[in-house]
């Protein structure tokens, strides 16, 4: 994570950021703590990143810590550990004021198979104002999610 923050300290106009390299985030217990590093916050206040993909799995822990990192967050495209998948998407999606402010589309790539039935009760169970589209993943057996705010 520090060396995320590093590189976008010194690219504030940078719109798209995309990750895919798994050693990138491999301390993410440190995640959390890094937050109230001044950096993080110079940075989180400075750049403009819009798009964000990010090509491993996370937790929820590691989905604030990036969308903290980036406040004018569009559109996200990532993956999430099935044990993780609710809680995300309630932080995600949610109405409240702990939700990226302008996040407008979800992309959550290859999970695992999801009845359509376990969505609609995690919307209605949140009275969320949401679409969704559950397609096909590049293997059979995993499912893309795709939301729009």
């Amino acid at each position: 994570m520090e060396s995320i923050v590093g590189l976008l300290s010194l690219t504030p106009n940078l719109c798209t950021l995309e990750i895919a390299r798994p050693d990138i985030l491999d301390r993410r217990e440190k995640c959390v703590l890094f937050e109230r590093n001044k950096t993080f916050q110079l940075v989180s206040n400075a750049n403009h990143i819009k798009t964000l993909i990010i090509g491993i799995p996370l937790t929820l822990e590691g989905i604030k810590s990036f969308t903290d990192l980036c406040p004018r967050l569009e559109h996200l495209t990532t993956c999430i550990s099935q044990n993780y998948l609710n809680s995300v998407l309630r932080f995600l999606l949610s109405k409240n004021n702990t939700k990226p402010r302008h996040l407008n589309s979800l992309l959550i790539d290859g999970t695992l198979e999801i009845p359509n039935k376990i969505m609609e009760t995690l919307i209605e169970s949140e009275n969320l104002q949401v679409d969704y589209v559950i397609g096909n993943g590049a293997d059979e057996n995993l499912r893309n999610i795709y939301f729009w705010l």
